[in-house]
């Protein structure tokens, strides 16, 4: 309510006494957020190993979320050390709850071969399952590994279905990244017959999750 000026002057610092009040009585939304005031430093001094804190106690109950935020902590040395395998642990736990962005980082770190062994095929697998529910990220990885033909058969027609997907599936608050997207389609289109974009484009909007 006052970290979104619902019905109250808009405020960060008592948005944040309101989530701690919560946070310690254990509920896992007012963790998650106030961890993330923290981490930005909004309403309180900014201090990344309180935000890592709260996280993992949202995390330690299940909130894919907080995992995925902790994992990201883990793999940047943000607020704790340094530590891709425990970043691949949580991932897996978030992954495995269906949580898009989780699914696409652990791709990452399957096809680098970061604090897990290297696995193409896993990496793969991941970016398809997120990627399949509209995930622009894991579009833009699958592109990429089609049109450089990473591990997999170079398809020019693939890699275009993806890049065209993600740039539709980015938020409006991302454009850097639509753009990104809408280059690459247009770079792959130099080298591609109208026909095979125009089936690339048919095969996005046929596997879109969203509603047309």
């Amino acid at each position: 309510m006052y970290a979104r000026g619902e019905g109250v002057s808009q405020s960060h610092q008592e948005a944040a006494k309101w989530y701690e009040k919560a946070a310690t009585q254990g509920n896992v939304e007012a963790q998650f957020s106030l961890a993330t005031l923290y981490a930005t430093g909004r309403g309180v001094a900014k201090d990344e190993a309180k935000a890592a804190g709260w996280l993992r106690k949202a995390a330690d109950k299940g909130d894919p979320g907080a995992q995925n935020s902790l994992a990201i902590a883990y793999d940047t040395g943000r607020g704790v050390p340094l530590d891709p395998e425990e970043a691949v642990k949580l991932w897996r736990k978030a992954a495995g709850q269906g949580f898009t962005a989780a699914q696409s980082r652990l791709g990452v770190m399957y096809e680098k071969g970061r604090g897990v062994a290297q696995d193409p095929k896993e990496a793969m697998r991941l970016f398809r399952a997120a990627a399949a529910k509209a995930y622009p990220d894991a579009g833009m990885n699958l592109g990429r590994i089609y049109a450089e033909g990473v591990n997999v058969q170079k398809d020019l027609v693939q890699a275009y279905r993806w890049f065209w997907s993600a740039a539709r599936h980015y938020p409006v608050n991302d454009v850097m990244s639509a753009c990104t997207a809408e280059q690459k389609c247009k770079a792959l289109a130099r080298e591609m017959t109208r026909e095979k974009v125009g089936r690339a484009e048919r095969q996005a909007r046929q596997n879109d999750p969203r509603p047309h």
